[in-house]
């Protein structure tokens, strides 16, 4: 969309819908949730359309929020059998899990100073 609010596009056109876009700090990538089967997979995709990449495929996933340097990403995860928090690269990768409780944990977010 332009900043004028016309021009209005869609970027996402597979999965049942897709939810939770969330801009990258240097404005270049945009996450966001696709319904896939039972659950939610996290995706990144160009500003343009274009660079669609899954970047998680196990369990359900949601809740992406960028790091301030854009190098990682945070979400919450129930694979495992409850949500948890896991962080992986922007890539994808390195995907860990760093919740510590028993009950669910859900909806990260970054401190502005990591």
């Amino acid at each position: 969309m332009d900043a004028d609010g016309g021009n209005v596009r869609r970027l996402t056109t597979s999965g049942a819908y897709s939810v939770s876009p969330r801009w990258s700090p240097k404005g270049d990538r945009i996450l966001y949730c696709q319904m896939e089967g039972n659950g939610f997979q996290i995706h990144a995709i160009n500003p343009d359309g274009s660079g669609d990449t899954q970047l998680t495929a196990e369990g359900s996933n949601e809740h992406p929020r960028w790091s301030p340097d854009g190098r990682f990403i945070t979400f919450s995860s129930k694979r495992g059998g409850r949500e948890a928090i896991y962080v992986m690269r922007a890539d994808g990768s390195g995907q860990t899990n760093v919740s510590r409780g028993k009950g669910d944990d859900s909806h990260p977010s970054w401190s502005p100073r990591w």
